[in-house]
């Protein structure tokens, strides 16, 4: 019977943790974004760039949308966690019947939902500058570019909730989550240094490179393999997370 009103609890407490997100001013956030990305834009219209403008406006929405999303994954996802810790709401909810589990995922997908957003915002601004400068182009198209993206920033927001699970404070887990993003975009180094190091060395690099994902295979994978690997992160990172909450003394 248990078992069969969790999906509900689930969707109750990501409700909770959605408006615990808009009492962050997470919409500040976002139109703050939408809003740097659109005056980016302004200038980037003044200038050609020939026959590879749309290109280049596509990588500044990229990297817009990876500055702006790495930076709320890690802050909001952090804020949710130790902020629900030093409100003493989580111990409430768990005397109540919810698993640390449930807690721990509602919180993930506030995030994803959260980013979701973010994406959806710069893929419109991208859209109606590439529609300015007279570019036929679809949205799905200017979606489709932007997954790469998304996932990516899906995965951060996963290792950020398991950096909070193994940190006490919030600037360390912050910090341990950024080391992780910039290893991940860093993978061909990482590859390169297991194939060329010795002895200990080697061992290390290769541990690194199977716990970090990849962001540039993301970048250049077929979609469905990007979706698989991308999932598979997710599910190994929050598995991690759920193994270090639930030895912690709340």
């Amino acid at each position: 019977m248990t078992r069969a009103v969790r999906p509900r609890r689930i969707w109750v407490l990501l409700q909770g943790a959605l408006r615990e997100a808009a009492h962050l001013r997470l919409a500040w956030v976002l139109g703050l974004v939408a809003g740097a990305f659109a005056a980016g834009g302004g200038v980037l219209l003044e200038l050609n760039f020939g026959a590879e403008e749309p290109r280049f406006i596509a990588d500044y929405a990229r990297g817009t949308l990876h500055l702006w999303g790495t930076a709320l994954a890690v802050l909001l996802g952090g804020s949710l966690y130790f902020g629900a810790l030093d409100r003493r709401t989580l111990p409430l909810l768990l005397v109540r019947g919810v698993v640390r589990a449930e807690w721990l995922l509602a919180v993930l997908l506030a995030v994803w939902v959260a980013l979701m957003w973010l994406t959806l915002a710069v893929a419109a601004s991208l859209w109606a500058a590439l529609l300015w400068r007279g570019q036929s182009v679809a949205l799905s198209d200017v979606l489709q570019a932007l997954g790469p993206g998304y996932l990516q920033l899906c995965l951060v927001a996963v290792m950020t909730l398991a950096m909070c699970a193994v940190s006490r404070q919030l600037l360390l887990a912050a910090a341990l989550a950024l080391g992780l993003t910039l290893a991940a975009q860093l993978a061909p180094i990482v590859d390169w240094a297991r194939l060329h190091g010795g002895g200990t060395a080697r061992a290390g690099w290769a541990l690194l490179g199977a716990l970090v994902p990849d962001f540039d295979y993301l970048e250049t994978a077929p979609p469905l393999c990007a979706l698989l690997n991308a999932a598979g992160y997710s599910v190994l990172y929050f598995a991690g997370a759920v193994l270090a909450f639930s030895r912690r003394e709340l």
